[in-house]
């Protein structure tokens, strides 16, 4: 028999028969209800574009279990169509709240639902009546997230009162950071300086225990070579002047743990509360560019 190779319109449309052995066979299509599959996509998996749970089914089971998921795909979508309405009639009546979770499932059930997309926004935004939820949302990247069409959408509607937003946003902030930051500065100094005192006199208790500790060891090292009791004094001045040591040194090493947080704490604006308000001031800031396409 002849073999040639199909080229990619004869690959595009071909279906599967029984053979008389009980085999599968791909044929021309005929226009009959067999089986088809597309092949253009990927000619080395004859399965790839439905998932690899397909593959090893007869040619009816294999029909079986596309008409199955194409049901299930039509139906929903008209789940989703019909919770879509029911958030359309709860937006009429401005009951946004409830409109909001409505459109959520109906998104659920088909995420190609436009209109679903839109109503879920709307609500959102009260009616583009607020931004506020959009960006309670947008921490998540949820409306940046969005499909284009659907942001699109939302930002003809909501554009000026997101960059009126933002302008507020950013005359707040210009008023208050010069104040909150020149007073970080004043704290900075303060803690660093106190800082470097627990950390000076920690360090140099260290190195004395440590070298008391040694004196110590050397000591004790000599207690079974010499008969008589001095290494015995020695090692016990030296170990009980490295307990004492040690433990000043221990308080000093609290203190400096002390004055480190200090010095974190104040590089957090989040620490007074003029600098949480400056930090959630800019956050909102990089929200709103965000949501409007102009920050990745």
């Amino acid at each position: 028999m002849e073999e040639r190779m199909l080229d990619d319109e004869e690959l595009r449309k071909i279906k599967l028969k029984r053979t008389a052995d009980g085999g599968t066979d791909a044929v021309e299509d005929d226009g009959s209800e067999d089986v088809e599959v597309d092949l253009s996509a990927s000619p080395e998996n004859l399965f790839g574009e439905y998932g690899d749970d397909l593959v090893g089914l007869t040619p009816s089971q294999l029909e079986e279990e596309l008409a199955r998921r194409k049901r299930e795909r039509e139906e929903a979508r008209a789940q989703s169509e019909a919770l879509t309405k029911e958030g359309e009639e709860k937006l009429a009546s401005g009951d946004y709240g409830e409109a909001e979770p409505l459109f959520r499932q109906a998104i659920a059930c088909d995420g190609e639902n436009l209109a679903a997309r839109r109503g879920y926004w709307t609500a959102v935004t009260g009616n583009f009546s607020s931004a506020e939820g959009l960006y309670a949302r947008e921490e998540d990247g949820e409306f940046s997230g969005e499909e284009e069409e659907t942001r699109e959408f939302v930002l003809q509607k909501m554009r000026s009162v997101f960059e009126a937003d933002r302008a507020e946003c950013v005359k707040e902030a210009e008023a208050i950071a010069p104040a909150v930051e020149a007073a970080q500065a004043e704290r900075r100094e303060a803690f660093r300086a106190n800082r470097k005192y627990y950390a000076v006199r920690a360090g140099a208790l260290f190195a004395v225990s440590l070298a008391l500790a040694i004196g110590c060891a050397v000591a004790a090292s000599f207690i079974f070579r010499t008969p008589d009791l001095v290494p015995v004094i020695v090692t016990a001045v030296f170990g009980g002047a490295a307990f004492l040591m040690l433990a000043v040194f221990a308080v000093y090493a609290g203190k400096l743990i002390v004055a480190l947080r200090y010095c974190n704490m104040n590089e957090k604006l989040s620490s007074t509360e003029d600098g949480a308000r400056l930090e959630a001031l800019r956050e909102k800031e990089e929200l709103i560019s965000r949501a409007l396409g102009e920050e990745e």
